[in-house]
């Protein structure tokens, strides 16, 4: 159908960027953690202290570091270049991200309705382009994903893996658990070290070398008494409301509010927020469908390459139910495996009574309806920015 060429998709997905770079021009107030992360950023540059409101702080350097590079300028001139620096990060990372996604699928077409869905989605034009550490976040974790799946890894290739993967753990510390993805690449590849002159110890250097600053942050991080932190994050929610793991799984996966005297519960029931752009939207039964329509696929045999992409979510997901929390915002980067699972789904489930492309021009007409919300929310709230 003239509607599903490629060139038309391709089109869409240009504007929605140009929506998202227009919004990214404007400066949005800082509020909540984005007026912290300024607050530390100018502290750290002014008196040399990572300091929020005088006291030594834990939370993510991955935001307070960019926005440093523009501390010292017009507040408002400060949060823009910040949120265009992000802006960019974002359009990096689609090239990571579509290099990887075709290397596990050959159908070009349902590759670009991912990123189609993963650049129109509400939570996206909400998210990035902010002075928050999804902004940059996506970036480091595609990248992350697609240099440790190269084939043919040189020593800086591993260097650049185990960096990655230290700015992915400071940005949050949830992603520590990603050293599985890494164990199971190292064993994949030893035959190919042991082929190579010195591999193994160039292996060991890059280790080495791309976890220093990790090791330098968690130093940090320890040493910070829990008297001193304003605000704790991921892995101390527990500790903070000294609850035990029980009850921190339970909030993780939904089942108990994330706040006392709070309704609003994350984990599971948010998913649904991924596909509802509504403030706080949760719903188990409508959730419990999208996890059903998540994990189909792989029960198709042949679908070895499911079984990796699967991996991916299983660990961000489960890290963020271990850590009491999760809701759409932390799930950004694992989006496009939601969008191409879910995608993938509906189009082996009913293949003959609706088509192949029916279903991807209803993916079409709701890509484009959540573009036009964004550009009404954009519009709409244009008097907001004026402060």
């Amino acid at each position: 159908m003239m509607f599903l060429k490629e060139r038309n998709i391709k089109i869409i997905i240009l504007v929605n960027l140009l929506i998202l770079l227009l919004k990214s021009l404007i400066p949005i107030q800082p509020i909540y953690d984005s007026q912290q992360y300024i607050e530390l950023s100018n502290n750290v540059m002014f008196n040399a202290k990572y300091f929020l409101y005088d006291h030594p702080n834990r939370f993510s350097p991955i935001v307070p570091f960019w926005y440093g590079f523009f501390t010292g300028l017009n507040l408002k001139l400060s949060i823009v270049l910040t949120q265009i620096v992000g802006y960019f990060h974002f359009l990096l990372s689609l090239y990571f991200l579509w290099s990887f996604i075709n290397q596990r699928s050959k159908d070009n077409l349902l590759n670009l309705f991912v990123i189609l869905l993963f650049v129109s989605n509400t939570q996206i034009y909400e998210w990035i382009g902010r002075i928050y550490p999804e902004t940059f976040i996506v970036l480091y974790f595609w990248f992350f994903i697609w240099i440790l799946n190269k084939q043919y890894k040189s020593s800086s290739d591993w260097f650049i893996t185990f960096l990655l993967f230290s700015v992915l753990c400071i940005s949050k510390l949830v992603y520590l658990t990603l050293i599985f993805l890494i164990v199971i690449q190292l064993k994949k590849e030893y035959k190919q070290f042991l082929q190579k002159k010195h591999g193994t110890y160039w292996i060991v250097m890059g280790a080495i070398g791309g976890l220093l600053p990790l090791v330098w942050y968690l130093k940090f991080y320890t040493t910070v008494d829990l008297k001193d932190v304003e605000k704790l994050f991921d892995f101390d929610y527990g500790t903070r409301f000294n609850e035990s793991w029980i009850d921190v799984i339970k909030k993780g996966l939904g089942l108990t509010p994330f706040k006392a005297g709070s309704n609003r519960v994350d984990g599971i029931p948010a998913l649904i927020n991924v596909l509802i752009p509504k403030t706080g939207f949760r719903s188990w039964s409508m959730s419990l469908i999208l996890l059903v329509l998540l994990v189909l696929p792989g029960f198709k045999r042949g679908e070895n390459s499911n079984r990796y992409l699967y991996l991916i979510i299983s660990i961000v997901f489960i890290s963020f139910t271990l850590a009491g929390t999760g809701f759409a915002r932390y799930w950004i980067p694992i989006f496009p495996l939601f969008f191409y699972f879910w995608l993938t789904s509906i189009i082996h489930l009913m293949p003959k009574v609706i088509g192949y492309n029916r279903i991807l021009i209803v993916t079409l007409i709701y890509s484009c309806i959540t573009a036009l919300n964004n550009i009404r929310i954009l519009f709409g709230n244009i008097d907001n920015f004026n402060w």
